[in-house]
């Protein structure tokens, strides 16, 4: 379904027994710290588990564009891990 937006939602379903659950591998959070020298990276999964982090050593003045040109790099880098992609797929 969609609101008025056009933002797309789900309702909640309810099983037989009475109980709902999440498939906690459905979607995926990517989190982003912009240091100064340093960008660390954190996907977290629904149960806001770690899947995958890691750590980039960069230039002092990084720019915004360059800041957004590796966290392309590192999507695209979670998109060839071969333990990941049987997981999920990556899309911007």
């Amino acid at each position: 379904m969609k609101d008025g937006g056009g933002a797309r939602y789900i309702f909640p379903v309810t099983s037989a027994s009475g109980s709902v659950s999440i498939n906690l591998e459905a979607a995926y959070f990517l989190g982003v710290e912009i240091g100064v020298g340093v960008m660390r990276f954190a996907l977290l999964d629904l149960a806001s588990d770690t899947v995958s982090s890691g750590e980039k050593i960069v230039v002092r003045n990084l720019s915004p564009q360059g800041a957004a040109g590796i966290i392309a790099d590192h999507l695209a880098g979670l998109e060839h891990n071969a333990r990941l992609t049987a997981r999920f797929t990556v899309s911007v």
